[in-house]
């Protein structure tokens, strides 16, 4: 086939969007013809319609290695390095190609757009200008043109190009977002949501433009239709939480923690963004709650867990969580009740197991000292029943619960420095569990896991003589139980 014909033909099929078949055409020609330039030139805007910029630049300088002098080249070949961010580069190409055509309206879009880039937008206006002059119809460079006069403060010049374009083609959500910005910028609000409604009656699916209109409607003090707006946006795009900080920071305003805290929820129960995460802290830190909102406990235990925010900010909160457990309020109360005297056994009433199961509760105990008068006296009173316990413990324990929390208790009263109160008769109780303790180490003798936990829970464990032989033991087969193992970690391996 004659290179003419393949070049029809390669015309034809580049217009029909046939991109594979009108390459395939190109190459054909360039088999006979390495330096065809025209079929370079082809072979290049389908690199670059493909998204393969490095390879579309190739082949246009390769182009126009065989004929210098064709603009629609060197524009092609700023438009691949434009977008590739070399800017400057791509400056000088839409440069030549403007200079072998002066009238060429197209580079000198091409050309505006490379310099609002680079921040010169001075420039960048006056090149719009020669290119909506060669070419008035262009909407997309009306619509740039638009942004640029706004850069430049010019607001009603920059509408009124938005007004331009969308004349030309009434149904580009993006010249009716730009335009509401411009006018919420002017406080000009009814109009701006206007605006917003325009791109949203396009493409609802447009999180920026609700955004947008969450803001304006925070300005006019529109509360509820803020927080719809807001999380019909973040159900589209979760990563953007620009405007729920707004939100945040406008219901806190008002008194309203309540409703900022379920919103900033809401959005973490879509994803968990580190915006997020530390909205969720600054809407609970130092804060008590009277009540439980749905959710909040398992949220401030991830925050808890995975250091969202300060853990000091996170104390109060999480403490006031804790104490609505019925279990533990009503235990406070009674050892408040009973003190100086401890807790017994028979005074917990089978609610052992709820304290014990209370992550929040573990996760505190672990992270931070307590400082609650009423937890203390409990959690004392709980210290005081499981030296007790120590002294009848198997040789082996159950990595359940129960046992974890007597390991959550011991970590506690090591990061408090072993600030709670201690009676006479328990510190003779503790000398002689240390004894046998001291002895099993000595002699080899299986150690109950408890008597461990309860003496970590009075002293430093490695206050201990002797302490390799636990550590070591961490490492073979009958190893600690994992929240043992960490105490352990903490009161002997770090030391």
């Amino acid at each position: 086939m004659e290179t003419a014909d393949l070049l029809r033909e390669a015309a034809g099929l580049h217009a029909q969007g046939a991109l594979a078949e009108a390459a395939g055409r190109y190459r054909q020609v360039l088999q006979g013809e390495p330096d065809h330039a025209h079929a370079l030139y082809g072979l290049a805007v389908i690199c670059c319609q493909q998204g393969e910029f490095e390879n579309g630049i190739d082949l246009a300088r390769r182009s126009l290695a065989s004929n210098p002098n064709e603009a629609r080249a060197h524009n092609l070949l700023g438009m691949a390095l434009g977008r590739l961010g070399r800017q400057e580069a791509a400056l000088a190409s839409f440069g030549e190609a403007i200079s072998g055509r002066p009238d060429f309206a197209d580079a000198y879009g091409n050309r505006a757009s490379a310099l609002m880039e680079l921040g010169r937008f001075e420039e960048a206006r006056e090149d719009y200008e020669r290119a909506l002059a060669l070419r008035p119809g262009s909407v997309g460079d009306w619509l740039n043109f638009g942004t640029v006069l706004y850069r430049l403060a010019r607001p009603e010049d920059a509408i009124a190009a938005y007004d331009r374009a969308l004349a030309l083609q009434p149904d580009i959500p993006e010249a009716h977002f730009n335009r509401g910005n411009v006018l919420a910028q002017l406080a000009r609000h009814d109009e701006a949501l206007a605006s917003y409604d325009g791109a949203l009656a396009i493409n609802r699916r447009y999180p920026d433009a609700l955004n947008a209109r969450a803001r304006v409607l925070l300005e006019l003090g529109r509360i509820e239709g803020a927080i719809a707006n807001i999380r019909e946006a973040l159900a589209l795009a979760p990563d953007q939480l620009g405007t729920l900080a707004w939100l945040v920071n406008a219901l806190k305003a008002r008194g309203e923690a309540d409703r900022a805290l379920i919103a900033v929820m809401g959005a973490l129960g879509a994803t968990e963004t580190d915006v997020g995460k530390a909205l969720f802290v600054d809407c609970v830190k130092n804060r008590t709650f009277s009540s439980e909102p749905d959710g909040v406990r398992r949220l401030l235990l991830r925050a808890l867990s995975a250091r969202w925010g300060r853990p000091a900010d996170l104390a109060m909160p999480a403490i006031s969580l804790v104490k609505l457990n019925p279990a533990v309020k009503e235990c406070c109360a009674r050892a408040a009740k009973l003190w100086p005297s401890r807790l017994a056994v028979e005074d917990l009433s089978g609610r052992l197991a709820a304290i014990a199961d209370d992550e929040l509760l573990r996760e505190l105990l672990e992270t931070m000292p307590v400082c609650d008068i009423e937890l203390e006296r409990m959690l004392t009173g709980l210290r005081s029943i499981l030296l007790d316990a120590a002294r009848e413990s198997p040789a082996t324990a159950r990595d359940d619960g129960l046992f974890r929390f007597c390991c959550a208790l011991a970590r506690q009263c090591f990061i408090n420095e072993y600030v709670f109160a201690t009676t006479g008769d328990e510190l003779e109780r503790v000398a002689r569990l240390r004894g046998r303790l001291l002895a099993a180490i000595k002699s080899g003798a299986p150690i109950p896991p408890l008597w461990l936990v309860v003496v970590g829970a009075y002293l430093p464990l490695h206050s201990l003589e002797d302490t390799k032989a636990l550590r070591e033991r961490s490492s073979r087969e009958d190893a600690w139980p994992a929240p043992l193992a960490a105490l352990l970690l903490q009161q002997v391996g770090e030391r």
